[in-house]
Order: structure tokens, then sequence, then C-alpha cells
């Protein structure tokens, strides 16, 4: 299966409390991480049964162009300090 790169505090939170999709790790600022918690209502408990990488702001931008070179995507920026790494997972189709 293929990685997927997902962005945005909100987006983070559902696809960890997702049971179907795998995920490989949480890259993120203390203050990502806090962003989690606060912003998108995950309990630390939540956050420790997934790996997490805590890097320098400098950091994540960094490892985050490398990922997204990677994948072929076009980067832009990290917002609100965390990044998840995961698989993606086929979206299923309402109709």
């Amino acid at each position: 299966m293929s990685k997927d790169l997902i962005v945005g505090v909100h987006s983070i939170v559902h696809a960890v409390k997702n049971p179907r999709r795998p995920v490989h790790e949480i890259i993120a600022t203390e203050e990502g991480i806090e962003n989690l918690t606060k912003m998108g209502g995950l309990t630390r408990e939540e956050v420790a049964k997934v790996p997490v990488k805590l890097v320098a702001p400098h950091k994540l931008q960094e490892l985050a162009k490398g990922l997204y070179d990677e994948l072929g995507f076009t980067y832009n920026r990290v917002p609100s300090g965390v990044l998840l790494v995961t698989d993606a997972i086929e979206i299923e189709n309402p109709t």
C-alpha cells in the first residue's frame, strides 16, 4: 500500500481515530502535539498510541519537503506544526 501524508489538526485527529487507517507516525514540533490535544481534542493517551517523532520547527519543514518529494506532491508548508504519515486508503464512493 502507498503512503499518504495528512496535514491539519482536525484531519489528523480523524485519521488517528479511524480504525481502518494504518498510521505510521506523527512528525511534529512540541507545539504541534499541543495543537492536537488542545485544538483537535486528542487525549495524550491517544497520541501515545502512535509513534511520534518530535522535531524542531525547521527540521519539520525539511522532513516534510522530503516526504512530499518522495510521493510526488508539491510542498507548500506544514500547518499547525504537525504531519501524519499513514497508508493511503481507498475512498468510498457514497453513491
